[in-house]
Parts: C-alpha cells; structure tokens; sequence
C-alpha cells in the first residue's frame, strides 16, 4: 500500500513538474515581449501561434488599423471568386486610365502610366500582394464586388476579428476611414495559420498567393529582418500607415508566417500603432519582437513554447 500511496505521488509529481514545465516557458516570452512593449512610445499588439497550436498573445484581442495587411485577406477572396466563377490567375482583365490614380502609391501605375491596359490577372495580385500597389488593390476590388466581398468572405469562413469596408480610393479621400479596415492580431494570426497549413493547398490560386507572401518585397525591416540569415522560409504581409494630427505615426505592421529550415514553423503577427518614433525605429520595434520570439523558440524543444 505504501509503494502504491509512493509511485501515485510520484506520478502526481511528475505531471505537475510536466504541466508547470510548459506554463513558465510560454509565461517567460509573453513576459519579455510585454516588457519590451511597456518600453515603447506606441500601442503595440502581438499575436503568437506555436507548431504545437499554443497561442502567446499580448494586446491580442485589441483592433489595430490594418493598413495593407488587409491585401492578404482580400487576396484570399479573389481566389475564393476564381473558383466560383471559373476564372484563372492567368486570364487577361482590362484596367482603365482613371484607375491608374496619379495621387496614391502605384507601381502598376510608374510601369503602365496612366493608360488603358489589360494585364493578367496574376500581374495585378503580384502589384498589389508584393509591392502594395493601391491601385491593382482597387482593380481587384472592383473586380471581386467591392470590399464588403472580402467581408463576406471572411465571415463565411469562420474568420470573425478582422474587418475590410473600405477601398484604397476611399480611405485617400477620408483618411479616418484607415481604422475602419481593422484587425486584431489574434485574428489575423488564425486567418495566416489556416491559410499556412491548409488553404495554400486547395487551390492554384492559393498556392501563388503562398509563393507571392514569400517573396514579398515591402517591410524586410520587420519580422524578416532577425531571420534574414537563418534560412527561414517568411511569407508576409506588411501595412503602412501615415502621421495624424498628433505627428504621430498611425500604423506600421507585419503579419507573418515562418517555417524555420528544421521544420519548425510559427506564426507572428505585430500591429504597432500611435507610434511616437520615427519610421525606422517604428519598424524596428517590430524586428525586435521578431527577434524575441526567434531567440526564445531557439531555446526551446520543438514541442512547444
């Protein structure tokens, strides 16, 4: 009776050290980065999904203007219209001069010019995924119905948290129409570990959207930055806002998912706004989170945070 009454308070031991083993390691980096943030002149949030699904999150739930992470979601919409009306990435669509607005950011528009085209379709998600072209974003919305398809879409997906109800064209003319187009990033972090893990699977469409994410070429200063060298696999979005009356700035953001070169993967989403520093250091803040999670993971086993 004694040994039964000594190997069950053995084995009670055991769980609670296995239990109380895993808790302070997750607790120890939602720690760290809350710290790091208390540091900081902006309202950050931080959204953490592990391999083993354990979610690490601080000012997860808060909504963040989302700048042109929102072109993500609405990426994610266009294939879903691909599939329900039969059209290919590769099919040609028409964009009108008017659309080639002279008063936005538009790399479509510095390489066309202010002229009609038609362009595959393709072309206009890689301007608008990879290089946030504000235009080749409005095309697509007008291509799609509008940016309450993304809504929709989103909703009918099960992804609740993340709101897109205005164009780019829309947010230029009314400039508060920006914290409309809005997320959390526990949201988002759910929206970019369903789409890593599954939805780049379903589709071409998906699958380019995944191959576009992974060459992004915007933000390299944020959550890519401290995976530069370790031959990460990143496939992101970022989103970049202006200055409001204040000087400060209004949004700077990354979302991301990582996929480390032993197979590890995670995904990191850093929303940081009312920023009182300046652009870089704005982006830093990001990259230095980034590298938090990185160093921390890096001492971590695989099995969990």
């Amino acid at each position: 009776m004694k040994l039964g009454l000594v190997a069950t308070a053995a084995a009670l031991l055991l769980l609670h050290a296995g239990c109380s083993g895993a808790a302070p390691r997750g607790g120890e980096l939602r720690s760290e980065i809350a710290a790091y943030i208390d540091s900081c002149d902006a309202r950050i949030g931080v959204a953490l999904i592990s391999e083993s699904r354990d979610t690490i999150e601080v000012n997860g739930h808060e909504q963040f203007p989302m700048q042109s992470v929102y072109k993500f979601p609405q990426a994610l919409a266009l294939a879903d219209f691909c599939a329900a009306h039969g059209v290919s990435l590769s099919d040609t669509v028409n964009v009108s001069a008017r659309e080639m607005r002279a008063d936005t950011y538009s790399p479509m528009r510095d390489t066309y010019g202010q002229a009609d085209v038609r362009v595959p379709l393709d072309t206009l998600l890689a301007y608008s995924l990879q290089l946030s072209d504000n235009n080749a974003c409005d095309v697509i919305f007008r291509i799609i119905g509008g940016a309450e398809t993304v809504d929709r879409y989103l909703e009918a997906s099960g992804f609740y948290g993340i709101h897109v109800r205005n164009t780019e064209a829309e947010m230029h003319a009314d400039t508060s129409r920006c914290r409309a187009n809005c997320a959390s990033p526990v949201a988002m972090a759910r929206l970019l570990d369903r789409f890593d893990t599954e939805l780049r699977h379903v589709s071409p469409a998906h699958a380019r959207i995944a191959g576009m994410m992974e060459t992004c070429a915007t933000g390299t200063d944020r959550i890519v930055a401290p995976l530069a060298a370790s031959g990460a696999t990143v496939g992101h979005k970022t989103g970049t806002g202006g200055f409001d009356a204040r000087g400060r700035i209004t949004s700077v953001n990354d979302a991301a998912y990582v996929c480390m070169p032993d197979g590890r993967r995670y995904v990191l989403v850093v929303f940081v706004a009312e920023s009182g520093e300046s652009p870089q250091r704005t982006s830093a803040m990001i990259a230095d989170i980034s590298d938090i999670v990185k160093r921390h993971l890096d001492r971590t086993p695989p099995a969990g945070l």
